[in-house]
């Protein structure tokens, strides 16, 4: 896969017992065409190794366009990890950017 850059991975899950799933905002390059604005939706806990992953790509510019998900297991996987792996620092980032906020909006 060319060019393969992410944007932005959430962590999302369907109601309180839903299914949970991260969703990838990507861009790459189609053989020349460059793809600006993609999303992968990805299960939580999937065994990429096993090859039986279900990976959905949507092209959010032309979302009637076909994407096969199976093209994109391996980047979006690791675009996945990379985000699990720094879930301690978003925590942080976002207590700090949160007290900032509290700290600015405090009444006498």
């Amino acid at each position: 896969m060319k060019d393969f850059k992410v944007t932005n991975v959430t962590y999302h899950r369907n109601g309180i017992c839903g299914r949970q799933f991260h969703s990838v905002r990507f861009s790459y390059d189609n053989e020349g065409t460059p793809m600006d604005n993609m999303l992968a939706v990805f299960p939580v806990n999937a065994r990429v190794a096993e090859g039986s992953v279900e990976c959905y790509v949507i092209d959010l510019n032309n979302p009637t366009r076909n994407w096969r998900g199976d093209n994109f297991v391996h980047p979006v996987a690791a675009a996945v990890a990379d985000f699990e792996a720094k879930g301690p620092e978003r925590l942080a980032a976002a207590m700090d950017k949160l007290k900032s906020v509290l700290r600015k909006t405090k009444t006498p």
